[in-house]
């Protein structure tokens, strides 16, 4: 009897819910976001709430609230990811010994394909930036588009004397590239209508992306003046 009594008691404990560890958090986090992420891409941001998250992700609204706070934050949390994403593929490009010219020219076709494969991030962003808050504001080009911009600016400042580029001045080359890249992917219908150009479909993806960074890195070299 005394026995089954310690079992009992131990299986009780056993049973009892803690607090999550660490790990538990970053999974429950990450199952949030794949999920918020997944519905984007099947139904469009206007799909995504809180929750269809939740029943996607197997978890409780006030979870997905917890980590997120709002939808908001649930989509500042996937800009930011995808964003990373995005950084890694183009860093994978940067030898440091590899041919400027080819360098630059890899690393605009990969930022063109990877927001391309990716035209819910700059739906993300533009919902969040129209939303006007400045601290969301504050934290999108912190986390979002500084770290890209300046690993694309580097790129072109190491090029710096093996490369000439007559006229080219980084204020406007950077703008001028994001806008290569996420113009697309809010413009596809009318694209499609227009030229028949199917941005969803890979390969003309693949065309416009590498069209693009031959055109980018010609201009480059061929603009006049000087900066």
């Amino acid at each position: 009897m005394y026995v089954q009594l310690i079992n009992l008691v131990t299986m009780m404990a056993a049973k009892r819910p803690g607090r999550p560890t660490k790990k538990d958090s970053r999974d429950a986090k990450q199952a949030i976001v794949n999920a918020a992420r997944s519905i984007i891409e099947e139904s469009g941001l206007h799909s995504l709430t809180i929750r269809a998250v939740a029943e996607r992700a197997g978890v409780g609204t006030a979870l997905v609230n917890y980590y997120f706070t709002n939808k908001q934050g649930l989509k500042e949390a996937i800009a930011v990811e995808a964003a990373a994403e995005v950084q890694e593929l183009i860093q994978i490009i940067l030898v440091p010994e590899g041919n400027p010219a080819e360098m630059i020219q890899q690393a605009v076709r990969q930022f063109v394909m990877s927001i391309g494969e990716r035209p819910y991030i700059t739906r993300l962003v533009m919902d969040l930036v129209l939303a006007g808050d400045e601290e969301v504001l504050r934290r999108l080009v912190t986390n979002v588009a500084l770290p890209n911009l300046t690993m694309l600016k580097e790129v072109l400042e190491s090029a710096k004397g093996k490369v000439e580029f007559p006229g080219a001045d980084l204020r406007l080359i950077l703008p001028a590239m994001a806008g290569a890249a996420f113009y697309p992917s809010v413009m596809a219908p009318l694209l499609l209508a227009l030229t028949g150009l199917d941005l969803g479909a890979k390969d003309d993806l693949e065309l416009y992306a590498e069209h693009t960074a031959r055109l980018f890195v010609n201009g480059l070299k061929h603009s006049g003046g000087t900066k």
